[in-house]
């Protein structure tokens, strides 16, 4: 049985996160919420044992 879910996602290599920063004018407190979504996102997948 396989029980594996496996995902493609495109790279991205255009754009820095830096540059999507400026040019949607983001506020420190919304990266800090994203970004802290995201590390929440990747330890959960982490404690799952999931590679990413």
């Amino acid at each position: 049985k396989n029980d594996k879910l496996y995902i493609f996602l495109e790279l991205v290599t255009q754009k820095s996160l830096a540059s999507l920063y400026q040019k949607y004018d983001l506020q420190d407190s919304q990266v800090s919420v994203y970004t802290r979504q995201i590390l929440n996102g990747l330890k959960y997948l982490h404690d799952k044992g999931v590679l990413h």
